[in-house]
């Protein structure tokens, strides 16, 4: 997908001949940037040549035709046998206003210029960017920065956004059915409602106090609760939660996180960046308490404490709970549409109704839920233009998955693991080395930089990921570290004949 590129602080996608000079997520420079690995590709198009009728097949026509050697501007697209693409005063319903909604819109409409659309959104607000919840929790931006499809997107593209809960579908009829009693015809549906947070079942986790943070009005309600709040303690230890508990401390609550775990994202890090992390956190006003379970939130008429597994209590005037989230399935079981831990959908995004697709964290494609904005993006622009063109056509794209993403933002401190980070075997090495609020470990086994931690230092991560991605050599770390100090301080800890 030429001119798609991909924050790599945060996960924005910008579609472009270049990137932006700003990610109007993050702030990131367009330094920051890199062309999206992830690719989507047409099922194999059939050519026929107008002057001999010779087919060839391919992306695209030959440059001569191999019989009569005609150019390649005298080869026609025909249609595949049994196309079943949508005609052209076709309607395409998107239920779903994240960023695989308002991509799939967005392709249905470059590829079916004379459809309807028609993209439904359970929120009051335009669609946005819900990256932003956080930097707008913390009062970095105003609310307005936070829009990704305004009226003058929707009113170019021709889409009409209606603004309302969807309650049920109808596959048979091919309606989806909302919540004020209406009812919306579709030739083809796209799912990409999403995901919900998932609450634990804990006792007092519905006393007034208790939070999550998944939509703008969650963030104005915590904004507003902030101004009558001391403290706040944090259940969960991701990237949602850090970035939660940062914003609260920046609004001058004492904040304190909860994590189960050993140490903070131990699926992204080895235990010695993860304690690098809590104390840079613990310079922002938060305080982090690892190994520690919650046994309950205990109050008199809201929550005021919460209770550890470990035995004692922290005072909470605010709970905000961010311990993960689950797709959201309630519209696709109802409709008898297969399901596993999400919505099953095929490398052509359609489910097992041939005429309702899915994108983004409610789809599982490949046994894999990814949940994350670039996954959403391309799953998004696959879904949208295969609802206009038809998913059996040879016009069809098929979505093909990029590496996991190993890059994240986690208040305002880079964040990065690759390849085999934590090694557990005798056979690989690691070097490691840390300057003041940066971190880095390389681990090399068989002669090859196989993994790498990096914390703090976003260029060192971008050229040491490059370096794993291409089976770079221990011997080229040398020259990976002429322009980082951090990278020489490990590599030169290297025992002499270490593997």
């Amino acid at each position: 997908m030429s001119g798609v590129w991909k924050c790599e602080v945060c996960g924005y996608v910008h579609e472009g001949e270049g990137p932006p000079s700003e990610c109007p997520v993050c702030g990131a420079g367009a330094e920051a940037f890199s062309r999206m690995a992830m690719e989507v590709a047409r099922v194999e198009r059939t050519w026929r040549c107008t002057v001999c009728g010779y087919v060839a097949k391919g992306e695209q026509p030959p440059e001569t035709c191999r019989v009569c050697g005609a150019g390649a501007e005298l080869f026609e697209l025909e249609p595949a046998e049994g196309d079943t693409s949508v005609p052209a005063a076709s309607r395409i319903v998107v239920v779903g206003a994240g960023i695989a909604g308002t991509t799939a819109v967005d392709h249905a409409r470059r590829a079916a210029p004379n459809a309807e659309l028609v993209l439904v959104s359970a929120e009051a607000a335009l669609p946005y960017y819900r990256l932003n919840l956080t930097r707008l929790l913390a009062g970095e931006i105003a609310a307005d920065a936070l829009v990704m499809a305004g009226t003058e997107w929707l009113a170019t593209r021709r889409v009409e956004l209606v603004q309302a809960t969807a309650t049920a579908l109808d596959p048979e009829g091919r309606r989806v059915v909302l919540r004020d009693g209406r009812a919306l015809a579709y030739d083809r549906l796209v799912l990409a409602v999403g995901a919900q947070p998932f609450v634990p079942p804990l006792a007092g986790a519905t006393l007034p106090g208790v939070h999550v943070l998944r939509t703008l009005a969650d963030a104005e309600l915590l904004i507003e609760r902030a101004v009558h709040s001391r403290t706040c303690v944090v259940l969960g230890g991701g990237l949602l939660g850090l970035e939660t508990a940062a914003a609260m401390a920046r609004r001058g609550l004492a904040v304190t996180v909860v994590e189960s775990q050993p140490w903070l994202l131990s699926r992204q890090l080895t235990e010695r960046p993860a304690r690098l992390l809590e104390s840079f956190l613990a310079r922002l006003g938060v305080i982090v308490r690892t190994d520690s379970g919650t046994r309950a939130l205990a109050g008199n008429g809201r929550v005021e404490r919460v209770l550890l597994e470990q035995g004692g209590s922290l005072e909470a005037d605010l709970v905000i709970l961010a311990t993960g989230v689950r797709p959201d399935l309630p519209l696709a079981l109802a409709a008898g549409l297969s399901v596993g831990r999400g919505l099953i959908v095929d490398d052509r995004m359609v489910t097992s109704d041939p005429n309702i697709l899915a994108a983004g964290d409610i789809a599982e494609h490949r046994a894999t839920v990814a949940g994350i904005w670039p996954v959403a993006y391309a799953q998004g622009r696959v879904a949208g233009h295969n609802a206009a063109v038809g998913p059996d056509g040879d016009l069809a794209l098929r979505y093909a998955p990029e590496p996991p993403a190993t890059r994240l933002k986690v208040v305002a401190t880079t964040v990065a693991s690759m390849g085999e980070f934590a090694p557990t075997d005798a056979d690989a090495h690691c070097l490691e080395a840390g300057q003041g609020d940066q971190y880095v470990s390389v681990v090399l086994r068989g002669g090859r930089v196989v993994g790498a931690n990096v914390v703090g230092d976003a260029r060192l991560a971008s050229e040491l990921e490059a370096a794993i991605a291409g089976g770079a050599a221990d011997a080229d770390l040398t020259r990976l570290s002429e322009g980082s100090a951090l990278l020489r301080a490990a590599v030169a800890r290297q025992p002499h004949g270490a593997p």
